[in-house]
């Protein structure tokens, strides 16, 4: 019984952690509905012509407007902050728990930093659209043509 009991308090911090990570994120980036969540997954990788052409007009507008793109990576970054200082209140709040005590403080904070390296890693995605837009937008036109003219 000595055995398994630190194996369940590892498996219930961990899947706690999973939660609030998703809770945290969700509720201060979104998405709102399902649709949402499905929008925001074209917008990362489009795939059709018209999916291709609302993302160009969105990181067109970044340019454009240098506080619309800068405000985008801001509300990211307080978002990755949030993140990590969650994660440490959590990992701490478990510590001085009896039941969860020798459960490993990078156990706990793993979720958080993942879903900090999403977030960089969507960052750097948009970061890369815009710094290079010609070239992006080139590629991702042809590439949604190319892969209309397959389908028709």
């Amino acid at each position: 019984m000595d055995a398994a009991s630190p194996a369940f308090a590892t498996a219930v911090a961990a899947l706690l952690s999973v939660a609030i990570t998703l809770a945290v994120t969700i509720a201060a980036l979104g998405p709102r509905s399902l649709a949402e969540a499905r929008e925001g997954w074209r917008r990362l990788y489009p795939r059709t012509r018209a999916d291709a052409e609302a993302e160009i007009e969105r990181i067109a507008a970044m340019r454009r407007d240098p506080e619309l793109a800068n405000m985008y990576f801001l509300s990211r970054f307080i978002v990755m902050v949030v993140q990590e200082a969650v994660g440490q209140m959590l990992a701490g709040i478990l510590a001085a728990l009896a039941f969860t005590e020798d459960v490993h403080d990078k156990i706990i904070e793993a979720p958080f930093a993942l879903a900090s390296l999403w977030l960089a890693l969507i960052c750097l995605v948009v970061y890369r659209r815009v710094s290079g837009f010609e070239r992006w937008r080139d590629r991702l036109l042809a590439r949604t043509d190319g892969a209309a003219r397959a389908v028709s």
